[in-house]
């Protein structure tokens, strides 16, 4: 049995090595296709003939998801679709879509390599607990038992092998690893808020340390690793079980490593353990400057003055740390936007990352807003899909200029005397324009340390990533 996991973007999404990795436990052949470094993505698939094509669905990638689906059905009509993923929880009704033949819902790693047992068997699969399908009549059967891992030491490693076929992930010297499952907290702008809403279960699950040090040292050892970066959400979460991992991992010289920590947890005992352990860079999630905001829409109870003495710690000792910004929050001012970039400029972040927010459907962040009258309705997945990076759905009527802000964020901040000149500028439409100057300070940063590409073929790649988003 053959099954052929596609995604679009060029990076390495965990939960698919993880059930790559389950699934080659019971002998099924496994391959990656990424669109973005396939130069023949479409006759690849076709050549390697999977009898199963696997999506995990991240919010955005419907669109893509449903044409290569469409095209794949013509050219390979014996090959059945699958779709996993968190978000297959807030929509199921992705099922209904003719180019989708199952959906499973919940954690893959037990429901998927039951599915395909059962499949290859010929057996009835209406046991596999979240499985939706089409019945011969046209009617949707779903199964509500949704599983959650919830011993994850007793899975299988990751199966890196699976991405590490393409040179450029293989040979990035940032390689992402996890700890955890889930989140502690209940921001009102985050899906993980309403995801733990579908398990009786613990959502939020740690793993053994032992495992992670294992995958780490296995993925330093066999494609070289300069840099760790953890992609939770919330490093910072379970300080118990944090403090001996640090200490273990201080111990067995591990390389250096970048993660994203709450403001809340942050204290000097803290701080000195991660610059003992190895810690380069820490990015918080501030997402606004305005504390009536972060409180009251964003369901953030960190005050400035903890944001302010979190990174004062960081430069003390010589942590380079970033902050994470959202500008477009409903009912959002200007000079509310401006708090923001004043607080940034107190902060003196290495790097700085921001977005005009999402109001992605299902959140009880979109709900309000459609009860105040930001919105009109609750977005579709398509709308969501095919949203433009100068555009907003939030209706107000200083949103274009709150959009040119998130343009203009970095410079506002690094170069306070252009900012009665960049005013200005925020009155005009959003436009292709400021959304390539946006980056240009990440531009000049991979120019500087990408190792993997020429510099022509960065520039190439930051004009048509950009360009792209706007069009």
């Amino acid at each position: 049995m053959k099954v052929a996991f596609i995604q679009r973007d060029a990076y390495e999404k965990i939960g698919v090595q993880q059930l790559s990795g389950c699934l080659k436990k019971i002998d099924v052949a496994c391959d990656i296709f990424i669109k973005y470094l396939e130069p023949h993505f479409y006759d690849r698939i076709i050549t390697f003939q999977p009898d199963y094509i696997l999506y995990s669905l991240f919010i955005g990638e419907e669109s893509f998801m449903l044409e290569s689906f469409s095209r794949l059905k013509q050219c390979l009509p014996k090959s059945k679709t699958v779709v996993g993923g968190p978000f297959t929880l807030i929509f199921p009704e992705i099922i209904k879509n003719t180019q989708v033949d199952f959906v499973l819902r919940g954690d893959g790693e037990y429901s998927l390599p039951l599915f395909l047992q059962l499949c290859n068997k010929g057996e009835s699969i209406k046991c596999v607990p979240g499985i939706s399908l089409k019945e011969g009549n046209g009617a949707i059967f779903t199964n509500n038992n949704i599983k959650l891992t919830s011993d994850l030491q007793s899975l299988p490693d990751p199966d890196r092998d699976l991405y590490y076929k393409y040179r450029d992930l293989a040979d990035n010297d940032t390689k992402s690893f996890i700890i955890s499952r889930g989140c502690a907290y209940s921001c009102t702008f985050c899906y993980n808020t309403e995801l733990k809403k579908y398990y009786d279960e613990i959502y939020w699950r740690m793993r053994a340390p032992e495992s992670v040090f294992r995958e780490i040292e296995y993925v330093k050892n066999t494609y070289g690793l300069k840099w760790v970066h953890f992609q939770d959400g919330t490093f910072n979460a379970h300080k118990k079980w944090l403090k001996p991992f640090l200490e273990e991992y201080k111990n067995r010289k591990l390389p250096p490593f970048l993660c994203n920590c709450r403001i809340e947890n942050i204290d000097e005992e803290f701080i000195s353990l991660m610059k003992e352990s190895g810690c380069d860079r820490i990015t918080f999630g501030i997402q606004s400057g305005n504390p009536s905001i972060r409180k009251n829409i964003a369901g953030r109870q960190m005050s400035n003055e903890q944001i302010e003495a979190a990174f004062q710690l960081c430069h003390k000792y010589k942590i380079r740390v970033g902050a994470d910004i959202i500008f477009g929050w409903p009912g959002e001012t200007i000079d509310q936007a401006m708090d923001t970039i004043r607080l940034c400029r107190k902060l003196k972040a290495s790097t700085y990352h921001s977005n005009v927010l999402i109001p992605y459907p299902g959140l009880s962040l979109t709900r309000d807003s459609v009860k105040n009258g930001y919105l009109d309705h609750e977005p579709t997945l398509n709308e969501i899909s095919n949203l433009n990076k100068n555009a907003s759905l939030i209706r107000q009527d200083n949103i274009n200029r709150l959009i040119n802000v998130d343009k203009f964020f970095y410079y506002m901040i690094k170069y306070p005397i252009f900012e009665k000149p960049i005013f200005y500028l925020l009155k005009l439409p959003p436009n292709k324009l400021f959304h390539l100057l946006k980056n240009v300070h990440l531009l000049l940063r991979s120019l500087k340390y990408d190792s993997t590409n020429s510099k022509y073929q960065i520039i190439l790649n930051y004009i048509a990533k950009n360009w792209k988003a706007v069009t």
